[in-house]
C-alpha cells in the first residue's frame, strides 16, 4: 500500500509543478496589479466619513435623491463600469485583502478599470464588516444588498467633497500595465516610389 500512497504523491506534486506557471504568471494572474495606496488609514477614513456614514443616515431616502452615485455588488459594479463613457471619472474601493473575499471575482478588475477612467482603491484588512454593515442599508433590485462582494463604486459628482476626491488622487498611484503600452517604431525606409507602366 505505501506503493501506491508514494506514487500517488509524486502524481500530485508534478501537477502541483506543472500548474504553477500557469498560476503565477502575471498576465493570467492580475489580482496582485491593484494600485497601492501611500495613506490607505487617512483614504479609509475620509471614505467613512464621506460615504459609508452618509449611507447608514441616507437610509430611509431613495437613492435618485442622494448626493453620490454608489453601486455595491459584483454584478452592479461591473454593469456600470463597462457602461462608463470616457468622460465620467469614477473610484472603486476593493476590500482585497479581507478573508472571504473572492480573490477570482477580483482577479480582473484592474484591467477592466484601466480601460475606462476609474480609480481603484485598496482598502485595510478588516474594512469589508464596516463597509458591509453600512451598505446593508442601500436597496437594489427590490432587495436589500446585504452582501457587497467587497466592491464600492463611487462616481464622481459635483456634489461629492472636493477635497475627499483630491486626496484620492493624490495618494493613489494609477494603474500600470506594461505590456499594454504599444512599443511604436518608425520605419527606416522614408519614401518608396514606384512607376506603374
Amino acid at each position: 500500500m505505501s506503493n501506491s500512497l508514494k506514487s500517488l504523491d509524486k502524481k500530485i506534486s508534478s501537477k502541483k509543478n506543472v500548474y504553477r506557471p500557469v498560476l503565477d504568471n502575471p498576465y493570467t494572474n492580475e489580482s496582485n496589479l491593484f494600485p497601492r495606496v501611500n495613506d490607505q488609514a487617512l483614504i479609509w477614513n475620509l471614505l467613512q466619513v464621506n460615504v459609508l456614514n452618509k449611507c447608514k443616515l441616507l437610509a430611509n431616502i431613495d437613492q435618485s435623491e442622494w448626493p453620490f452615485k454608489i453601486y455595491s455588488g459584483f454584478n452592479n459594479v461591473i454593469a456600470q463600469i463597462t457602461e462608463l463613457d470616457s468622460s465620467s471619472k469614477a473610484y472603486l474601493f476593493v476590500c482585497n485583502r479581507d478573508p472571504g473575499i473572492s480573490k477570482v471575482l477580483l482577479q480582473q478588475l484592474p484591467l477592466l478599470c484601466f480601460q475606462k477612467n476609474v480609480t481603484v482603491v485598496q482598502l485595510p484588512k478588516g474594512s469589508f464588516s464596516v463597509m458591509s454593515e453600512a451598505l446593508g442599508y442601500l436597496k437594489a433590485n427590490d432587495y436589500i444588498a446585504q452582501y457587497s462582494d467587497g466592491l464600492l463604486l463611487l462616481f464622481d459628482t459635483p456634489q461629492l467633497n472636493k477635497s475627499f476626491v483630491t486626496k484620492l488622487d493624490t495618494n493613489v498611484e494609477p494603474l500600470s500595465f506594461p505590456w499594454l503600452n504599444p512599443v511604436y517604431k518608425e520605419a527606416k525606409v522614408k519614401l518608396f516610389k514606384s512607376s506603374k507602366s
